[in-house]
């Protein structure tokens, strides 16, 4: 075990790469992972462990209660930035308090928005017991996890990435996990993708909840290949690469992590 209860309805976890993490006692998602052994998605910790460096910028589209973001801030220290996105208020709210009790305040921009193609008011849809599918995408009642959770909708407001080519003019990676915005996302990104600011862009394939933008959203991943030369690849056990085609998505229902570098 990882972690302890220390009332409140939060544990306090310790990860196996290092830190603190507070997490909700009643999610149904990230909490018995993390809990339990300390880590989540262990092949994206593996790959972000080896690829991001001292110094780096990175942002963290979708960060929940910020296992990720708080891992990137280790990773890029002091002299790096971490842009974490979270619309969820519950989790903004723990996620602020895991920057604050692992000091990574001074070196994170927390925005309490969600990331889109356009900057509007949109409606988010919570997920209660497994927050980790919360989504702007509405989830039909069959698709929630074994049909035992709670979808509350609230109003939030959105904003593109590329607001952020004002003060960035280089971005080492982007993780995106956004239950089915990914394509949205990637479209609020273009400025920054055309101008080569992106290095590597890590983000989910799920064709149920990309609904009608999972055909969009091939096209727009075959462009970035053919036009702007990016190449993609799974990652394995161990958060290696395996070449991938992206067409082969089409094929398949659900991709935990793509990784789209530029080469």
């Amino acid at each position: 075990m990882r972690g302890v209860y220390i009332g409140d309805g939060r544990v306090l976890v310790s990860p196996v790469w290092g830190g603190k993490l507070l997490v909700p006692a009643g999610d149904l998602s990230l909490a018995p992972s993390l809990i339990i052994d300390g880590a989540f998605e262990l092949p994206l910790t593996k790959y972000l462990l080896k690829q991001v460096k001292t110094g780096a910028v990175v942002f963290d589209v979708g960060a929940n209660l910020g296992y990720f973001t708080v891992l990137l801030g280790f990773l890029a220290g002091p002299a790096g930035l971490v842009v974490a996105y979270e619309p969820n208020p519950d989790l903004h709210t723990i996620l602020s308090d895991n920057l604050a009790i692992n000091f990574h305040h001074h070196q994170t921009t927390l925005i309490k928005k969600a990331a889109h193609s356009k900057a509007e008011t949109l409606t988010f849809h919570v997920a209660e017991r497994f927050s980790g599918l919360s989504s702007l995408k509405e989830r039909s009642p069959e698709g929630m996890r074994h049909n035992i959770d709670r979808v509350k909708s609230l109003t939030v407001e959105a904003e593109p990435l590329d607001i952020h080519l004002t003060h960035l003019n280089h971005v080492d990676l982007v993780k995106i996990d956004t239950e089915g915005g990914e394509f949205q996302v990637l479209s609020g990104m273009r400025q920054m993708l055309e101008r080569k600011v992106v290095d590597v862009i890590v983000f989910e394939w799920n064709r149920v909840m990309l609904g009608g933008d999972a055909e969009p959203l091939i096209d727009l991943l075959v462009d970035l290949r053919d036009r702007l030369g990016m190449a993609f690849f799974k990652l394995t056990e161990d958060g290696g690469l395996v070449p991938f085609s992206i067409e082969e998505a089409r094929n398949e229902e659900f991709i935990e992590n793509i990784v789209a570098k530029r080469v």
